[in-house]
């Protein structure tokens, strides 16, 4: 079985409903944990999630509400005693001083029980194994700064595809198609996703999540917008906790009618 589960949903700052971006991509025993915010170790836990079943870690870019929890959860594999490889993602420019950095708080070598498998993420394939191939598609998120931002998209049994965050929706013009899409909802206006969302029909659900404080409260005014372009049951909101089970079959041609 496939499912997400939407550990953390805000955006640069928590509120008080919403922790930072984590989201965890499960098929059956395998465990993707994309993006990496706090308080990550501690929502894995209260989802009833062990911190050693995650098998790789995808970096969409190194701004923190993004990338904070990783040292943390380092940390709790190692306490754990995990023994495992553990793949981690990230963008090429970061990893010496992300190298650095475990060093300083005694977090490399043999310091860790287990292989620590650092993968600079460049546009185009990243990573493959049993269930997905995984690619990485650059964002001009970042691009005022010269640094690089990506999405990433999940292609096996079915395709789930995950925004990352985004310059404008001119960024997503790639995707042609998707059985999941999850969108943030944090840098790019509403009205654009929903023009996006006409023009590509070939979406099987959306998933909204990475929520900007201002739309805090307002997901049910959201979700009626979306209405106009999808019908329900291809709609998501996603708050901190929320599973979704992606059933290949249903979640294309069958269920959507697509």
């Amino acid at each position: 079985m496939i499912s997400l589960h939407f550990l953390g949903t805000a955006s640069g700052i928590p509120t008080f409903y919403r922790f930072n971006s984590a989201t965890l991509l499960c098929c059956d025993q395998d465990k993707y944990l994309i993006d990496c915010g706090e308080p990550v170790s501690s929502l894995l836990l209260r989802t009833g999630f062990d911190w050693k079943e995650i098998k790789a870690v995808f970096i969409s870019h190194m701004h923190a509400d993004h990338f904070s929890g990783i040292f943390q959860l380092l940390q709790s594999l190692q306490i754990a005693g995990r023994t495992e490889k553990l793949s981690i993602m990230m963008p090429e420019n970061a990893i010496n001083t992300f190298k650095s950095f475990l060093e300083l708080i005694l977090l490399h070598g043999d310091m860790l029980p287990y292989q620590l498998e650092i993968i600079p993420v460049q546009s185009g394939y990243i990573f493959k194994d049993d269930n997905f191939q995984v690619t990485a598609c650059p964002t001009n998120h970042l691009k005022p700064y010269n640094r690089p931002a990506y999405s990433y998209s999940f292609e096996g049994d079915i395709k789930i595809v995950y925004s990352g965050d985004i310059g404008s929706i001119n960024d997503l013009r790639w995707l042609q198609e998707a059985d999941v899409l999850i969108m943030e909802l944090a840098h790019v206006p509403l009205d654009d996703v929903l023009q996006f969302l006409k023009i590509k029909s070939k979406i099987g659900k959306i998933v909204l999540s990475h929520i900007h404080p201002d739309l805090e409260g307002k997901e049910k005014e959201v979700f009626n917008m979306l209405l106009d372009f999808l019908p329900k049951e291809r709609i998501t909101i996603a708050g901190d906790g929320t599973m979704l089970k992606i059933v290949p079959e249903k979640c294309y041609n069958n269920e959507y009618g697509l």
